[in-house]
Order: C-alpha cells, then structure tokens, then sequence
C-alpha cells in the first residue's frame, strides 16, 4: 500500500495526517468508506505508551492483517496529528481537518473507528497482582456515538459465533470526545474502541512497561473479526 498525507495548520504550525487507502473490490460498495483511525502524538507531559502509541500500533498491525486482501468495501487508515489534549475533539485537530476534508469531497463513510488507548496495564503493573491468562481473541470495549449503534450492533450479532461481544450501549457524545466527537459533529457515524480504562494513561507513568502485550494483541485480533464483517456486507443488502 501507499501512504499519502493531508498537510494543515493550527496556529503557525503544520501538521500532517497520514493515510492509507485499500480499495474494494465490489464496483457498487466502492465508495462505502470503512475509516479507522488512531493519533499518533500524546499529551504534554507524557510516554504515551497506552494513551495513545497502543492505538497507532493496533492501526499498523490492522495495515499489515488488511493489506492484499480482497473485501467488498475500501478501508482507509488515518493516523492523526495534533488529536491529544489539549486539542482532542476540537476544531483544532488532526481529525476535525479530516472530517471536515472528507465532508468537503462529499465521501460517504458508513463507519468510522477511533483507535484511543488500545491497551491496558498489566495487573501485576497496576495493582502488584498476579498475571492472568489472556485469551488469544477478545473484543475491544466499544462505545458509539448514538447514530453508530445500530449498524454496529448489527455487525456485532453476525460475528458472535466466533467473538462473544456484548451489545454496546450508546455513548453520548460529549463523553466519547476525541475523533468520536468530531466525526459525529460531520454526520458521520463513529465508534470509539478502547480498552478498561486506566487512571495513569494519558500521565507521566504512562511507560511500556506497563502495557498488557497480550490483551492489547487479543484486542486488535477482535478488532480485526468486526472490520471482516463491516468490509463485507451480507449478499441481502444489509448494511
């Protein structure tokens, strides 16, 4: 795949969101967008480690699964600049002037995922408790935006025979912030998928070696099962 980049501003400062296209391979369902995304900078102060350098490596380990595959949708993958707090869910992000470019182009994007602390602290890390076994697939914790549930609840009830993933309940959105907000604020239908919340992500000791390797690596693999879903609709016209 080719990597291209959306250049804008913010203050005196250019910024850059970089972006892959996967085309689809179904001429009616070629212009039905399945967007993920994911920022790659963090906030002042912080590694980043989970918040959100979790989220860039679950976007580059989705390019590498997605890559020369044929699906009957296209998946484009966008890394964000300028998207950590301060700057999260303002006009002043990476995703705001991407949302915004796509809105201008008229694109239709049935989806949108936002990739934001994919990983968690290793209990042994977060509480000096023994490790647990982690299992090789799980779900993500999903949170969409009120006008993503129901497509995404769709999908999720297809892939249940292979990942037991709870039905997601609407997230309002205000509270799912970041990428979420923006791309819902554009009319686009947004998920935030993200991991048990952790108090010191975001922080000073937000390091790698606090990070659970192998949920994070379950987390994607789940991840992986809904974009199959998304990318290939049902022959019956479902969405």
């Amino acid at each position: 795949f080719r990597v291209s980049r959306q250049d804008f501003t913010e203050g005196e400062t250019e910024y850059y969101n970089l972006i892959i296209d996967l085309a689809g391979t179904d001429e009616k369902r070629r212009e039905e967008v399945i967007l993920v995304g994911a920022n790659y900078d963090s906030a002042p102060g912080t590694p980043g480690a989970i918040d959100n350098a979790s989220g860039i490596a679950a976007l580059m380990s989705l390019a590498e699964t997605f890559a020369g595959t044929a699906n009957a949708r296209p998946l484009r993958l966008v890394a964000f600049a300028n998207d950590a707090a301060p700057r999260a869910g303002t006009d002043r992000s990476g995703s705001a002037a991407y949302a915004k470019l796509l809105k201008k182009h008229g694109e239709k994007v049935v989806m949108m995922f936002s990739l934001e602390r994919m990983a968690r602290a290793r209990a042994a890390a977060a509480a000096g408790a023994p490790e647990k076994p982690t299992a090789e697939i799980a779900p993500p914790v999903l949170e969409p935006a009120p006008a993503a549930a129901a497509l995404l609840t769709k999908w999720l009830d297809t892939i249940r025979p292979k990942l037991d993933v709870p039905s997601p309940a609407p997230v309002p959105v205000p509270q799912s912030g970041g990428a979420c907000a923006v791309f819902t604020a554009e009319g686009y239908p947004a998920v935030r998928v993200t991991e048990a919340a952790d108090p010191l992500a975001g922080g000073p000791s937000d390091t790698a070696d606090r990070v659970d390797y192998a949920a994070l690596a379950a987390g994607v693999r789940g991840m992986e099962e809904i974009l199959k879903e998304a990318l290939n609709p049902a022959p019956d016209g479902m969405k």
